[in-house]
């Protein structure tokens, strides 16, 4: 009769701490896309793999490596978590975001919006397929997808449920990111090969970050 009911009790414990695990595994902030079964919407993966394989990738990447040394930041003042083009050849990105930070995740977030400049936005494409484009861009500038998931891990631990119409969240963008990262980095390299050269962004090649209140 103890032995039943100590192997009992053991079993319970065994229970409650498996669940416990699984608990912390599905709360903590930083687990993976596939941990919470995404399921990535197939129109916008669709229109991904049509753009990855019929656009003019490298010359979105030139273009985005000539005019580096022409962008300017402006910081803003806020506690929010964002960052924006605030003119042609402009970024605005707020002091709540710009502290949360790696040197690499700023690299990458900057990416990001000079792929705004650069990627035409199709206007009868997927709603959220711009920024996803914007990411791979990303990736494409620092020859480098954990820059940019990394950023997005931070933005995520920021904001988890930034999400709009245009927007995907943030794990949503990592998901997507690790589908395409890939192809994309296979692209660039290829260029590079042809260049004999690597001319990956690097965040002492943005010209000018200027303080605003």
């Amino acid at each position: 009769m103890v032995k039943r009911a100590f192997l009992a009790l053991c079993l319970v414990s065994l229970l409650l701490v498996t669940a416990q695990a699984h608990l912390r595994r599905n709360n903590r902030p930083d687990h993976r896309p596939e941990d919470k079964g995404y399921l990535l919407p197939a129109a916008l993966v669709n229109e991904l793999d049509q753009w990855l394989a019929r656009a003019d990738f490298w010359r979105f990447v030139i273009r985005a490596e000539n005019i580096r040394s022409r962008i300017e930041v402006n910081e803003i003042a806020s506690r929010a978590v964002e960052a924006w083009l605030c003119g042609t050849n402009t970024i605005c990105i707020t002091t709540g975001l710009k502290q949360r930070l790696t040197e690499a995740e700023y690299e990458a977030a900057l990416a990001h919006e000079i792929g705004h400049i650069i990627v035409p936005r199709n206007a009868d494409g997927h709603p959220q397929l711009w920024e996803t484009q914007c990411d791979l861009l990303a990736v494409a500038l620092l020859r480098d997808a954990d820059y940019v998931r990394d950023m997005l891990y931070t933005v995520n631990r920021a904001c988890p449920n930034c999400r709009d119409e245009e927007h995907p969240a943030p794990y949503e963008r990592i998901a997507l990111l690790d589908y395409a990262a890939e192809a994309t980095l296979e692209k660039v390299n290829r260029l590079d090969a042809l260049r004999k050269g690597n001319f990956a962004l690097r965040l002492t090649e943005i010209a000018t970050i200027t303080p605003r209140p």
